[in-house]
C-alpha cells in the first residue's frame, strides 16, 4: 500500500473504526424490532415476518454502504491515501475486466443450475413471485453491489495490500487476507448447519479472489465474479438457511449438506476460471512467490 501513513496504530484505527461503523447500523436492525415488539429475543424468521423479506434484506445490505463510506473516509483521511489505488493499480478501473468475470461466473452457475435440475433432479422448484422479485432485483443491483464492494475493498484492495507491506512475500499476504476472510463468515448460520468443514470453502475462495487481485493488480476480476456470485444466490437460487432470505427465482429444498458442488467448484470451476484469465492476460505467477 503506497499511502503515507503505513503505521500499525493507522490500521488498527481504520479497522475499529469501520468495523465500529458496521455493528452499530447492523444492531438497528434487531432495536428497532425489540423497541416495537418489547421482544428481547429473536430469531430471522421473526425479523423476517416484521419487516417483510424484501425490507428486511435492505436492512442487511445498508450496513454495508455505510461501513463502505467509513473504510473510504479512513483511508482518505488517516492514511492519507488515494481511494483509487484501493480498486487499481493500473491507470484505470477496468470496466471490461468486470464485466468479463462477471459473466464468465454467472454463466457458469447457470450451467451448475442446470445440472443439477435437469441430470441430477435436485428438490429445486420455481418460486418466482410477480409482487415482489421486481423490487427485490432493484434492491439486489444497487445494495448488493455495495455489499460486494465493501467485502473487495476490504480484503482484495486494502488488508491484501495492508499485508503486503509488512509481509516477505505476496503469498504470505494472500494467505493472510484469505483466512481473515474465511473467519469474517464465521457468524453465518452456513457454520451452525455445515460445521467448521464449510469454512475451508470460505478460504479457498478468499485465495482464490487474492490471488487473481494480485496477479491482475486490481479488484477488478474479484469484483465481477463476487458480485455475480451474490446476485446468484439473492435473484436466481435461494433456500432457507442461507444468510440472505429472498423470494429468488427458485427454491432449493434439499437436505443442506456439503456435497459434490462445493469440490466441483473448488477443484474444477475455479481452476478452469484462473488459467482462463491467466491465459487472457497473461499473468507471471512467479511473481507472488519472488
Amino acid at each position: 500500500m503506497n499511502s503515507k501513513n503505513q503505521s500499525f496504530f493507522s490500521y488498527l484505527l481504520t479497522l475499529v473504526i469501520t468495523g465500529i461503523s458496521l455493528i452499530l447500523s447492523s444492531s438497528l436492525i434487531g432495536t428497532i424490532y425489540s423497541s416495537s415488539t418489547k421482544q428481547k429475543t429473536f430469531k430471522t424468521e421473526d425479523l423476517i415476518q416484521f419487516y417483510g423479506k424484501n425490507v428486511f434484506f435492505f436492512l442487511q445490505l445498508f450496513p454495508f454502504v455505510i461501513a463502505l463510506l467509513v473504510l473510504l473516509f479512513c483511508v482518505k483521511f488517516i492514511h492519507k491515501q488515494q481511494i483509487k489505488e484501493l480498486f487499481t493499480q493500473k491507470i484505470k478501473f477496468s470496466c471490461r475486466r468486470l464485466f468479463v468475470s462477471f459473466s464468465f461466473w454467472g454463466i457458469l452457475l447457470i450451467l451448475l443450475l442446470i445440472v443439477q435440475l435437469f441430470i441430477f433432479q435436485k428438490p429445486i422448484k420455481w418460486n418466482y413471485a410477480s409482487e415482489s422479485f421486481w423490487i427485490l432485483m432493484l434492491i439486489s443491483f444497487i445494495f448488493v453491489s455495495f455489499q460486494t464492494l465493501f467485502e473487495e475493498i476490504l480484503f482484495r484492495g486494502y488488508l491484501l495490500q495492508s499485508f503486503s507491506s509488512f509481509l516477505p512475500k505476496k503469498w504470505m499476504a494472500i494467505l493472510a487476507s484469505s483466512l481473515l476472510f474465511g473467519l469474517m463468515h464465521f457468524a453465518n448460520p452456513e457454520i451452525k448447519i455445515f460445521g467448521n468443514l464449510i469454512l475451508i470453502y470460505y478460504i479457498l475462495t478468499g485465495v482464490f479472489l487474492s490471488l487473481i487481485s494480485v496477479l491482475d493488480k486490481g479488484i477488478e476480476l474479484a469484483f465481477g465474479f463476487h458480485l455475480a456470485n451474490n446476485l446468484f444466490g439473492t435473484l436466481i437460487l435461494t433456500n432457507n438457511w442461507q444468510v440472505f432470505q429472498t423470494d429468488a427465482l427458485f427454491k432449493d429444498y434439499s437436505k443442506p449438506i456439503i456435497s459434490w458442488e462445493i469440490w466441483i467448484t473448488l477443484f474444477i470451476l475455479y481452476p478452469i476460471l484462473f488459467f482462463s484469465f491467466k491465459k487472457i492476460y497473461k499473468w507471471k505467477i512467479g511473481e507472488i512467490f519472488a
